[in-house]
């Protein structure tokens, strides 16, 4: 009776075990897996190359993460994680920089799932990483031609405006 019962469950393991390794491999984002009472973090093969490093481990400490966050960064992510841990919320997420094998950096978006046992106590975090570097320097191009802009309208000697399509003015300088 129970080996029909334990061949299922054996199945049905294997099953969710394989699904797991095929998604972490599928997506573009770095998976970890931070087991709070072990102490140790799982990551997929895709944070290794999102920092560009050769070789990563598949377990690392998770001091190892928070000594390769920004200094700026640093202090600031430890304290959202500690809050987040420590107030019972499920949901954590984060911007920083992280530092690349070639010690430069990356702006990654980290998004976590608290999962806590029954009287709350948080067992695991469960989080994914994008990295968002390419945004963030699009944002900062469009802040520097922004102000580029603002600069030059401002110094004309003449007045400059803009009209859109329905003839409403979109853009003055102060001589207008």
């Amino acid at each position: 009776e129970q080996r029909p019962e334990k061949r299922r469950s054996d199945e049905a393991l294997r099953s969710s075990e394989e699904l797991f390794r095929v998604v972490t491999k599928a997506t573009n984002d770095g998976v970890w897996d931070w087991g709070l009472s072990t102490g140790r973090v799982w990551i997929n093969e895709t944070v290794a190359r999102m920092f560009q490093f050769k070789e990563l481990p598949q377990y690392i400490d998770p001091e190892w993460w928070f000594e390769h966050i920004h200094p700026q960064d640093s202090e600031r992510v430890r304290s959202e994680v500690q809050s987040a841990l420590d107030k019972g919320v499920y949901l954590w997420s984060s911007e920083y920089r992280m530092r690349r094998e070639d010690d430069t950096f990356a702006h990654v978006n980290d998004r976590a799932y608290i999962m806590r046992a029954e009287d709350g106590t948080p067992r695991r975090m469960i989080g994914a990483l994008q990295d968002v570097t390419e945004r963030k320097q699009s944002e900062e191009e469009i802040r520097r031609l922004n102000r580029q802009n603002e600069l030059v309208l401002n110094a004309a000697g003449n007045s400059i405006c803009a009209v859109d399509s329905e003839g409403l003015q979109i853009l003055a300088n102060p001589r207008s």
